[in-house]
């Protein structure tokens, strides 16, 4: 079972996408006109991939969960994307299956993978003057303001500190490493075959779900809906640490170890030309979203629940509404994102 089974209507529904700032500054840099093609590994339901599929000629979705791609395989009919093509497998396994791209992302995944070969995978698949993009947020039930420390303290109450995972192979200095994750989920696709990266019959014709021979075939391109923040964001080139605050059970993770960041493996790969950018910004959310995203996560807070989640939810609508009676929870959001090529 991995690590997100059984979560993907809720990812689909909860997750939130990325400030237009951020897609704004990916396709300057990257001068996505409509051409080339774009590959997202651990592409979840699509929150990166399906918005920059309308500034390339195709776009690539990559990911290990069949749900997932279900779900993203559905979000992307919804947005009338037609140019996608949605790929199960490991991100390890890449190298040579593909073709090339000019742009490869990771959102809220590198920290997920074997970080080492994975780029050197990539090395062959990128194109010269392509690169990488890795953005990484913090976790929405972090305590970073007084609402979120109360989603903590709810959520303690009902779990046992046994039931988290190991700690993040990619610690991030600023934050602490604990997950979260909680309303039932919307009616999702039926199940329909996904393509994996071996040899077999894969769906049929516009489902948006192709085997490994068809990627290279050039599909139709329609522009799909970018998510926008509630408030424009303010964004910087900083040097910043993008580690993702989560917790994971890496196979990085070396007891008595400290785990390189990021930019310390960007730094000996292909990718070494790193520039960092910091996209701040705020979200806003309600009770029910917040539930929601926290049955989207690595912990699976339903089944731990069990017959005590009708009360959970009861406990945390009654501990937030106290906390915040407007049911408006502002949540402040730094975006850390690098952007990777190879050296001039």
């Amino acid at each position: 079972m991995g690590l997100f089974s059984g979560t993907a209507p809720y990812y689909a529904r909860f997750r939130p996408g990325y400030p237009q700032a951020f897609f704004s500054d990916v396709i300057t840099r990257f001068a996505l006109n409509g051409t080339g093609r774009s590959l997202d590994l651990g592409c979840g339901t699509g929150q990166l991939t399906i918005p920059l599929a309308g500034h390339v000629e195709q776009a690539v979705g990559l990911d290990p969960d069949p749900g997932m791609l279900a779900q993203a395989a559905q979000q992307a009919r919804a947005a009338a994307a037609r140019n996608l093509t949605w790929i199960q497998g490991d991100a390890a396994d890449l190298a040579g299956e593909l073709g090339r791209f000019r742009l490869v992302t990771m959102g809220r995944s590198f920290h997920w993978m074997d970080r080492e070969r994975v780029l050197r995978g990539l090395t062959g698949v990128v194109e010269d003057e392509g690169g990488l993009v890795i953005a990484n947020d913090g976790c929405m039930a972090l305590a970073a303001a007084s609402w979120q420390a109360v989603i903590e303290d709810v959520q303690h109450r009902y779990l046992p500190s046994s039931s988290y995972p190991l700690q993040s192979p990619i610690p991030s200095p600023s934050s602490s490493s604990r997950p979260s994750t909680g309303l039932s989920p919307s009616p999702g696709p039926s199940s329909s075959p996904i393509p994996r990266l071996s040899p077999g019959p894969g769906p049929g014709p516009g489902s948006g779900l192709r085997t490994r021979d068809e990627l290279r075939s050039n599909s139709g391109r329609r522009r799909a809906t970018e998510p926008q923040s509630p408030r424009a964001p303010r964004t910087s080139a900083e040097p910043q640490t993008a580690s993702a605050p989560r917790t994971s059970a890496g196979r990085q993770d070396v007891a008595g170890q400290q785990p390189e960041s990021h930019e310390e493996l960007l730094a000996r790969s292909a990718f070494r030309d790193v520039t960092p950018v910091v996209h701040e910004f705020e979200r806003i959310w309600t009770v029910d979203r917040i539930i929601g995203y926290l049955y989207s996560t690595s912990l699976p807070l339903r089944r731990l629940l069990g017959d005590r989640r009708p009360a959970f939810e009861r406990d945390l609508t009654t501990a937030l509404l106290t906390a915040v009676p407007t049911g408006r929870f502002t949540e402040p959001v730094t975006l850390k994102v690098l952007i990777a090529r190879r050296p001039p």
